[in-house]
């Protein structure tokens, strides 16, 4: 052959010698071969201390993957436990409410009774006072009591006044205690009816009651004026001007023979106005058979 190069496959890592005969063309062999001496190294791969720290490697994977897989175990029992857990405390949750409602609900049932209870005990105080009437001064006793119970119940008051009118004689008849002054108590009026305006027609429409406000000099001209029809003193009138607030509400609450009237710097909410008008059909039933 004429070839100066051999190539060997699938060698394993070691010491070889290679050793060649020449022929020439006539058959004949040369007694003596030469010999080519070369190593197969190890591939670094296969080198121990790469398979020992491949193997230390693959070791400490398998640890840290054990180690994962009991952790993400864990884990998943946690968070299973948790959710139970969860559920649980909705449940819990869910009674908690459901138990605070119905106690709410229970609580303000009994404030509401206890709110009813503290009302009729009211009435019955002006009840007994009116009912005790043997002449007519004695209504003055009756606005008394009848102003203490409505604070009592938590109505802040610059006037009570009971009015009864006349309206076969045309006389009107005022019963009064107010909150800063003495003022008068008692004033015995002809009626007059171009004043009664927008408070008659409420009254002649069947209307439990009238508000209207007033402020600033519309309420300190009302005042003069109020002092001007009742004929009232100079020092009431100078005392109420300097006792007066930026705005009054006037609320007239009806019965069959006139009005109590509610003069507070706020209007009354309306669950107040339904227990005044329970007052004044009270005082309606006393004051009719006095």
């Amino acid at each position: 052959s004429d070839r100066t190069d051999f190539t060997f496959t699938g060698l394993l890592p070691g010491s070889y010698q290679f050793e060649v005969r020449a022929i020439d063309r006539d058959g004949n062999v040369t007694d003596t071969p030469a010999i080519h001496s070369f190593l197969v190294e190890t591939p670094w791969w296969q080198k121990p201390w790469v398979v020992g720290g491949t193997a230390v490697l693959l070791g400490m994977v398998g640890v840290q993957t054990a180690r994962v897989i009991r952790r993400d175990r864990r884990l998943h029992e946690g968070n299973e436990a948790l959710s139970a857990a969860n559920k649980e405390l909705f449940g819990v949750n869910q009674e908690l409410q459901t138990s605070n409602q119905t106690l709410a609900e229970k609580t303000e049932a009994l404030d509401l009774s206890n709110q009813e209870l503290t009302v009729e005990a009211a009435l019955e105080r002006v009840r007994a006072k009116a009912l005790g009437m043997q002449k007519s001064d004695e209504l003055l006793d009756v606005s008394e009591a009848l102003y203490q119970q409505l604070e009592g119940l938590g109505m802040s008051l610059f006037l009570l006044q009971i009015a009864v009118r006349d309206y076969s004689g045309g006389i009107l008849e005022l019963w009064g205690r107010y909150k800063f002054q003495t003022g008068p108590k008692y004033v015995k009026q002809k009626l007059r009816p171009s004043k009664t305006g927008e408070i008659g027609e409420a009254r002649k429409e069947g209307e439990p009651h009238y508000v209207s406000e007033s402020s600033g000099e519309d309420l300190v001209e009302l005042y003069r004026d109020l002092k001007e029809y009742l004929n009232y003193s100079d020092d009431w009138y100078e005392e109420i001007v300097s006792a007066l607030p930026e705005r009054q509400t006037f609320h007239n609450v009806f019965f069959s023979r006139g009005s109590i009237r509610i003069v507070c710097d706020d209007r009354l909410p309306d669950a107040d106005l339904f227990v005044a008008k329970r007052f004044a059909d009270m005082f309606d039933l006393a004051y009719t058979r006095f």
